[in-house]
């Protein structure tokens, strides 16, 4: 009984492409553990890779913790652990936030942007990663309501265009269960 979080981004301009690969995964409250990687699973064995057709190795980043809770706490996502390139952490802006829409019916305290954004997300006034935004084709200044990685210092990177987000989970044992975890 195998779970799978993936998730996918690619985009028109260049730049490199990102691996987030998440030790522990939790979801409503379970204590097993997961591993959530995202991005291609073609780019490097047992990892995914966020893909901007540039042709550069992917870039990995680790978060060894990754907690969503359950209905009762809102879905809250608790993260940690990021071991990884600076600048590429966008998830951690949104550690501790509860899980938000456009038709919840309570606004959190500082969430301006769960109104008015698609998708739903951990939304903190605003945010820096939103992997459930619309695929965005219009001008760069509405790009950001689209599904959105931001990279620090690199403001434009709110302006990339991504084309296809998939998620997937799966148990953090997972290479070892099938025989495939190279040591």
């Amino acid at each position: 009984n195998q779970q799978a979080l993936r998730v996918e981004l690619t985009r028109n301009e260049g730049e490199k492409p990102i691996v987030l690969h998440y030790r522990k995964f939790h979801v409503g409250g379970k204590q097993k553990e997961y591993k959530l990687t995202i991005g291609e699973y073609d780019s490097l064995p047992g990892y995914n890779a966020l893909s901007y057709h540039n042709g550069e190795k992917p870039i990995v980043l680790h978060y060894r913790k990754f907690h969503v809770g359950g209905k009762q706490k809102e879905y809250k996502l608790t993260i940690g652990e990021y071991d990884s390139l600076p600048g590429y952490n966008a998830l951690s802006y949104h550690n501790g936030e509860k899980f938000t829409t456009k038709s919840w019916k309570e606004v959190r305290d500082g969430d301006s942007c769960s109104g008015r954004l698609s998708g739903g997300w951990w939304f903190k006034r605003c945010n820096e990663a939103n992997l459930n935004g619309w695929h965005s084709t219009q001008s760069p200044s509405a790009r950001a309501f689209g599904i959105t990685w931001h990279i620090k210092d690199k403001d434009e990177s709110y302006n990339y265009t991504y084309h296809k987000v998939e998620m997937k989970i799966r148990d953090a044992d997972f290479d070892f269960c099938t025989g495939s975890l190279k040591s």
